[in-house]
């Protein structure tokens, strides 16, 4: 999440050389192309910082361009082993200010588009299930050993390209996403007592994806509710991607935080939505 609580944006390091950048709005939609022309923006690849003078000067930069039809910028970077650290500095507007977003990818990344064309990117190394794993409620189970083979797997199974942790069947009644959007956060609050916190990102996604599917719902509530029910669905994906950037660095009390925000615009989302069946 950008500093101004709207943009988001993940990186990509889909092969060798290549690093692209992809940004959405504060509903996790990507940009529009009037507004992804006027992001100017470039990726450093080297950098040394002074001490003394508090100043960072930039070594190696290649400037990230809006690659047409696409819905992403890109760069070409220099040469580098894996696994390698990239910082995107960003200006969203033309007179915006600059922000710095850094990058650590342990591999080159799997590019794989969720329900809403939101790609899962491994920007932080994030392993991704098997196809092997079960699945309940029509998503994966998440475990603590995700990517590993599991006991007496044959090798074919194995074999099988990674599926899309966040790929999930959206329900058509509104009281099955209630159920889904429920268990979602039990499965985050579970994580967070097991200190499973690399694995947070996965049930807070798919909890903002069933929420996002709620929104032409709130259109037709009554003024009353959609009053309550509007920003706590703007709240719960602001803290969706809280969970997730909270998750990465693995400091519990901001964690801990976060979903105790998520939890309380969760109930509001549920509790406007449910008594307007």
């Amino acid at each position: 999440m950008a500093p101004d609580n709207w943009h988001h944006l993940e990186g990509a390091y889909p092969q060798e050389r290549v690093f692209r950048l992809y940004l959405y709005d504060d509903y996790s939609r990507p940009l529009t192309p009037d507004r992804l022309n006027k992001v100017r923006a470039r990726v450093v690849t080297k950098e040394t910082f002074d001490p003394s003078t508090h100043k960072t000067t930039e070594l190696a930069a290649f400037p990230l361009r809006v690659m047409r039809g696409a819905g992403y910028l890109e760069a070409r970077v220099d040469r580098e082993s894996l696994p390698i650290e990239l910082t995107a500095k960003v200006q969203f507007e033309p007179n915006a200010p600059e922000h710095r977003f850094d990058f650590t990818f342990e591999a080159t990344t799997n590019e794989t588009p969720s329900t809403t064309g939101t790609p899962r990117t491994a920007a932080t190394g994030r392993p991704l299930p098997s196809r092997g794993a079960a699945a309940i409620n029509n998503a994966p189970v998440i475990d603590s050993t995700l990517g590993g083979r599991a006991s007496g797997e044959s090798l074919a199974a194995s074999d099988v390209p990674p599926v899309n942790p966040l790929e999930q069947s959206i329900p058509e009644s509104t009281a099955d996403v209630v159920r889904l959007l429920n268990a979602r956060n039990e499965e985050i609050a579970s994580l967070i007592r097991r200190g499973d916190f690399s694995l947070v990102w996965i049930p807070a996604f798919q909890a903002k994806e069933l929420a996002l599917a709620l929104a032409p719902r709130i259109e037709h509530l009554a003024p009353p509710k959609r009053q309550v029910a509007e920003p706590a669905l703007h709240e719960l994906v602001r803290t969706a991607w809280l969970l997730d950037a909270y998750a990465d660095v693995g400091n519990r009390r901001q964690i801990e935080a976060a979903h105790a925000a998520f939890t309380a615009a969760l109930n509001g989302l549920v509790a406007s939505v449910r008594e307007s069946r």
